[in-house]
């Protein structure tokens, strides 16, 4: 008995489904559960298809007995309370490696937008408010040159930085450790403080934990050039 807590691609749910010793119950809506829905499908399952969306903590663990194995599909897996699935002999599983090309493409597209001001005129157009070109209409701010901070120079970090270079842009970044790749990347390793007061985009590419959480508030945003940029 499988639960899958959302719709999956379709390759991907005829694996499942032309599996004859499966028993599938599927959330067809195209939303994530409610927490009744997950509780009714955990107490039913062997095993869950979970989405990093879903909260599988311990209450939810605990009403569910047959539970064997948590399949998470994203590479975090920061939803699911692992100390209480250790705890239950429950196996939990995520897709690392898959996305970390995709995410720093995401990541550049994001860092264009806001450097070269394309949603804003994207919307402009759209408006029909674009009165035509001047020197200094929606100029944003070149990347070439410019230093990129990169705080987790992990996978999706070194994935950033490559397509960073290819636009010409110094790299420097922080993490616990020196990075593998930073001697090919021209990468320089800093202190947070000096990270940020040097970037003019500062992109975080670290895993949510206790450490990391809240690494970024108010007195750090305050130490970063008026005119720099933070990709999330």
């Amino acid at each position: 008995r499988i639960f899958v807590t959302r719709r999956l691609p379709r390759e991907a749910m005829e694996i499942l489904e032309r599996d004859p010793h499966i028993e599938l119950r599927v959330n067809s809506e195209d939303r994530g559960c409610t927490r009744d829905e997950l509780v009714s499908g955990f107490q039913w399952a062997d095993g869950a298809l979970t989405m990093l969306s879903d909260k599988i903590d311990r209450e939810l663990l605990e009403v569910a007995p047959r539970l064997r194995v948590v399949a998470n599909y994203a590479v975090g897996y920061n939803n699911i309370d692992l100390t209480a699935a250790n705890e239950r002999h429950v196996v939990v599983t995520n897709t690392p490696h898959c996305l970390a090309e995709a995410t720093a493409d995401l990541t550049m597209g994001l860092l264009l937008a806001v450097a070269r001001r394309l949603v804003e005129g994207d919307g402009l157009v759209r408006a029909g408010l674009f009165k035509g070109w001047a020197p200094e209409f929606l100029l944003g701010m070149d990347l070439h040159g410019k230093t990129l901070g990169i705080i987790g120079l992990g996978e999706i970090g070194t994935c950033v930085a490559r397509r960073a270079r290819a636009f010409g842009m110094r790299i420097v970044y922080c993490a616990r450790h020196e990075a593998p790749t930073a001697s090919e990347l021209q990468a320089e390793r800093v202190e947070l403080p000096e990270l940020l007061r040097r970037s003019d985009v500062v992109s975080l590419h670290c895993p949510l934990t206790a450490e990391t959480k809240g690494m970024l508030g108010a007195a750090q945003l305050a130490a970063m050039k008026p005119t720099a940029y933070l990709i999330n």
